[in-house]
């Protein structure tokens, strides 16, 4: 790949002049050197990671007067989209169809003309276009973040090595742009994992990418309309659908492991294919071995599945496999918690705040954990606000955290994970490091001061993002006296909206769902006693019939296996509104 990356600015002469003065100034064996502490230089802002987010954080930063160091651990820019493939947008749109990520990011796409499978060499030529633009930018590729510098509760620089040392950085501000919140937990940030603040241990799946060429898209547009598989909407640049894989494809390598789902086709400009459907299971994102293993078995899976697909689907027949991600996608790892954690209630109810910095509108996308249950829509927002405080972690000053990482719940974070947003949030960063320099103040203490924010704000708006609030939104089931009940449900993720954001109240409850949905409440919201009824509640699960409606008898059998007393009784069969209801009133008592 023809492109600069990275230049020192040291002749050769000169680097091995200062490197024999340094040998002479060392101290003998055993001594500390003084200089060992020094920094190799001291910028303004140091932005950790050249994913989409560092990128849009660094320009931001720079664009307002700081000097930067933008840090990137790998050899190029773009991060999961260029080393993960993952390069089909999911782009934020609230219910009038505008883009609500803009700024940077649009500032980006306008310059790949606005498609929605972005060629991986173009997309990673945007992102550097971006960084060179800007003259008070120093980047450094192929550096290693290994720890951070403090005093007291302050980052003041990080620690990074390449191939040949090991130098430290120091700063005024510093943002952590990385996905799984790295630099905040190396400076002593709280944090949780997954989706441990609802009480649940399992991991969401995570996908490897198949990137292939010489498909053929009419004959994959006349299979997607004739129903071949399932169907599929198409136009020139994607396709979703094809449902029947699910059934259809037998896993070749190990079932328990990986599963191929309905697929999420992308088509670039350069009429390459990308293909979103592998799910492996069962992968801790922050293990590196973990994560390497799943690459293998991905990649085994992928030429079995290709095969599959030359005789399945029409258009396929002469497909290639190009080559294989470097990278997994990988949903959700670390939430860094923050000065005010985002829940998953804002996007549901559109709520804004008198801080926001961005405006997110993708829907909450939970994927599944196991092949023997599917991914979920909790909410499909309309448009929700980001706060400031979202961006500040807890215990650590001067650092903002500007990534998936960020201080959104579990469930938010499905939707505010995707790249728009996520580019957006940084944008703020950037703006906000350089304004907080000038006024001299930490992250923590500006986060109340209304003048300082409505400054950030403006000047946010000025580079192009939209902050648009909506007032007085509506949503479904406001006002309703039942809606605090449901909202407690969805958001424990025991109930979901879908992409209609309706619960069904007027339908009648499955006994089988009913079941599935108490052994879910127990777990996310009376966990102790979960624990010690593992078997009763698989037991609950298994027994109850999966063709009947919900009635007294079932009703009776989820009590006793509770322990929760007598049941109300509905006299017929109970309606999806009162099942939920009553199961809300006894999960909370």
């Amino acid at each position: 790949m023809n492109r600069r990356v990275f230049m020192y600015t040291i002749g050769g002469i000169a680097l091995i002049a200062a490197l024999l003065i340094f040998m002479q100034l060392q101290p003998p064996a055993g001594e500390e050197s003084p200089e060992s502490a020094e920094a190799e230089a001291h910028y303004d802002i140091i932005v950790a990671s050249g994913e989409p987010e560092g990128v849009a954080a660094a320009v931001s930063a720079a664009r307002n007067g700081a000097e930067v160091l933008l840090l990137e651990h790998r050899y190029l820019l773009g991060g999961l989209m260029t080393h993960g493939m993952l390069n089909y947008l999911d782009l934020p749109q609230n219910d009038d169809g505008e883009i609500v990520s803009q700024g940077i990011f649009d500032e980006w796409h306008e310059s790949l003309n606005y498609v929605h499978t972005v060629d991986l060499e173009e997309a990673e030529a945007a992102f550097s276009t971006l960084v060179d633009n800007e003259d008070n930018i120093t980047l450094q590729l192929n550096h290693e973040l290994e720890d951070v510098v403090m005093e007291d509760n302050r980052i003041t620089g990080v620690e990074v090595s390449d191939d040949e040392e090991t130098k430290t950085y120091t700063a005024d501000r510093v943002i952590d742009a990385t996905p799984d919140g790295d630099v905040a937990v190396k400076a002593g940030a709280p944090y949780f994992i997954g989706q441990q603040d609802i009480n649940n241990d399992e991991f969401m799946s995570v996908i490897l990418m198949i990137y292939l060429d010489d498909v053929d898209w009419d004959l994959v547009s006349e299979a997607a309309e004739e129903g071949v598989l399932g169907g599929a909407g198409i136009h020139d640049y994607a396709a979703w659908g094809f449902p029947d894989v699910l059934w259809d494809y037998e896993e070749e390598t190990n079932p328990e492991k990986v599963n191929m789902r309905g697929l999420n086709i992308g088509r670039t400009p350069n009429e390459e294919v990308f293909i979103n459907a592998m799910q492996l299971f069962g992968v801790d994102g922050l293990d590196e071995e973990e994560r390497n293993e799943a690459i293998e078995l991905g990649k085994e899976e992928t030429d079995y599945f290709v095969e599959w697909l030359r005789e399945e689907l029409p258009g396929f027949e002469d497909a290639e496999i190009v080559t294989y991600p470097e990278e997994l996608y990988v949903r959700e790892t670390r939430h860094i918690e923050s000065e005010y954690m985002l829940p998953v209630s804002a996007l549901w109810e559109s709520e804004h705040h008198w801080d926001d910095i961005a405006i997110g509108g993708y829907e909450a996308d939970i994927q599944a954990t196991d092949p023997s249950n599917y991914g979920v829509i909790t909410v499909n927002p309309d448009q929700y606000g980001i706060p400031f405080r979202s961006l500040i972690p807890q215990e650590v000053d001067n650092l903002l955290v500007a990534s998936k990482a960020s201080g959104y719940s579990s469930l938010a974070a499905g939707s505010a994970r995707v790249i728009p947003t996520g580019m957006a949030t940084a944008e703020a960063a950037g703006a906000a490091g350089a304004l907080s320099i000038e006024a001299g103040e930490t992250f923590r203490e500006l986060q109340e001061n209304e003048d300082w924010i409505q400054e950030l704000q403006e000047n946010l708006e000025a580079q192009g993002a939209y902050l648009e609030q909506r007032e007085d939104p509506d949503y479904p089931y406001q006002g309703e006296d039942f809606y605090p009940a449901l909202k407690t449900l969805y958001s424990h993720d025991i109930i979901f909206g879908g992409y209609n954001n309706d619960f069904r109240l007027d339908e009648e409850m499955e006994a089988a769902l009913f079941a599935d949905k108490v052994k879910r409440g127990v777990e996310r919201l009376q966990p102790e006693e979960a624990e010690g009824m593992t078997e009763e509640l698989e037991a609950l699960v298994d027994g109850m019939p999966e063709d009947e409606l919900l009635m007294d008898d079932h009703m009776e059998e989820v009590y006793e296996t509770l322990g929760w007393g007598e049941p109300p009784e509905q006299d017929g069969v109970w309606q999806r509104k009162d099942a939920l209801l009553e199961l809300e009133s006894q999960l909370t008592s």
